[in-house]
Parts: C-alpha cells; sequence; structure tokens
C-alpha cells in the first residue's frame, strides 16, 4: 500500500510529446482524438521500483515484540486529506509498560 505513493527525488518521469494546436474547424467524423483522451501515465523502471520497495521495507519497523528498543517508520492508512488531521498519538501497552506519544502530523 505505502509503494503506490513512494516517490523518488532523483527520477522525473519523460517529458511529454508537446501537442500541436490545430486551427479551423475539422470536418467529418475524426476530428482531433488526441486532444480528448489524457495522457498515458508513466511508471518508474521495475529496477528502481524494486530498490524503492528495499528501502520501504528497511526503514520500516518490524512487526510484533521486541526485547530492546528500535527505531522504524510506521506506515498507516489514511484516506482522508492531509490537512484535516490535528493531531497523531501513538499508544503503546506491551510488556515494557504503558507510554503515549504526541506526534507531530
Amino acid at each position: 500500500m505505502v509503494l503506490s505513493s513512494v516517490k523518488d527525488p532523483s527520477w522525473e518521469p519523460p517529458e511529454a510529446p508537446s501537442s500541436k494546436s490545430k486551427t479551423g474547424l475539422t470536418t467529418g467524423g475524426g476530428g482531433d482524438q488526441g486532444a480528448s483522451t489524457p495522457p498515458a501515465p508513466v511508471h518508474m523502471p521495475m529496477p528502481l521500483q524494486h530498490a524503492m520497495e528495499q528501502k520501504v521495507q528497511k526503514a520500516a519497523l518490524p512487526e510484533g515484540d521486541r526485547a530492546l528498543p528500535q527505531a522504524g517508520l510506521l506506515f498507516f492508512s489514511y484516506r482522508g486529506q492531509s490537512k484535516g488531521i490535528y493531531s497523531v498519538e501513538l499508544i503503546y501497552s506491551g510488556p515494557a509498560g504503558k507510554a503515549t506519544l504526541s506526534l507531530h502530523p
């Protein structure tokens, strides 16, 4: 789920070819069909997608209980707009006790 929104700042999609505008009227059924269709989506090359997947998996906090503290990123699903998040709290309850952390959105 996370990989669909991950972006690599060093990769830029190829530029779309500039469309030539036609002036005047078209007759018949053909018309200018290219103007009404959106451009095809551009995807990252597979080796770059695989590298991004490896980076996300390495940075993510592993699931399950751990004997010692560990650092990592937490991912969660949120279907609203980011401007609708006013506060985020991480609530921990486990063998080490209970804790609540206020996070900045």
